[in-house]
């Protein structure tokens, strides 16, 4: 997927002055609307505003991913707001964050849910690695931001001696289930371990755990306010069952 054909200049604001959640909100909804890819303001502006009522959408490292799917919207895209000052009220999966970049997504309520997740996971595996969320926002110019959207990935994966794995599934939908995954990718890679996630859904499983990384791992984390399937893979083994607020806390718990 290639982000960069799901914008363009005139839905990114680099230098952007407001100092609410909602007026940005009003703000990148306007762009999307001016931009003929959504056709009614307060619909979509109602979908958005009752999504983040379920559950933070600031991830970390000052990213807010706020998101809608509504019939409002007709074409898949996304819109863009990089604030002068970063804003500590926006709801955050990890505690105490700011939130500084904004991307806002707008999604058909007919899509296709796995287009949903490709959307998410992809800005999402991008956006939380440091060197290029520091090319997005060093952009001097809207071009210039929209083509290093499509920057390579240089991902470097060391082997820690310990791991942990979890299992995340929730009633929110996709989304809060992939933003619960990077909250504990950042976690334990702050700890020096690796964390080896599967996601459950109406749809499948996704990344199913093999035997070997549940028999190895120091323990399970359990991310998830619905039936989880197979639970009997993890008998004997050290279990905490709690949703995401804070991930770095859920770490720690898990490996004391």
């Amino acid at each position: 997927m290639k982000l960069s054909q799901l914008t363009n200049e005139y839905l990114i604001e680099l230098h952007c002055k407001l100092t609410s959640k909602q007026d940005i909100i009003q703000f990148l909804i306007q762009k999307l609307f001016d931009e003929h890819k959504i056709s009614n303001i307060q619909s979509f502006y109602e979908s958005v505003m009752e999504r983040e009522a379920l559950s933070p959408t600031g991830i970390d490292c000052g990213i807010a991913i706020p998101h809608g799917k509504s019939n409002t919207v007709l074409k898949t895209s996304f819109a863009v707001a990089i604030l002068e000052q970063p804003l500590s009220s926006w709801e955050s999966v990890t505690p105490d964050s700011t939130v500084q970049y904004i991307f806002l997504l707008a999604i058909p309520l007919s899509n296709q849910k796995n287009e949903q997740i490709n959307l998410l996971l992809t800005l999402m595996t991008h956006v939380s690695h440091q060197e290029y969320l520091n090319k997005l926002t060093t952009s001097s110019m809207p071009q210039e931001f929209i083509q290093n959207l499509d920057a390579p990935l240089f991902i470097s994966t060391p082997k820690n001696k310990e791991s942990i794995v979890a299992v995340t599934a929730c009633t929110y939908g996709v989304a809060h289930t992939y933003l619960a995954v990077e909250a504990l990718k950042k976690a334990t890679k702050d700890n020096h371990i690796d964390i080896y996630i599967e996601k459950q859904g109406a749809s499948g499983i996704v990344d199913e755990l093999t035997h070997e990384q549940i028999n190895q791992a120091l323990g399970v984390i359990i991310a998830s306010d619905v039936h989880i399937r197979h639970m009997e893979r993890f008998k004997n083994k050290n279990i905490l069952d709690e949703p995401i607020k804070n991930a770095s806390q859920l770490i720690y718990k898990i490996l004391n």
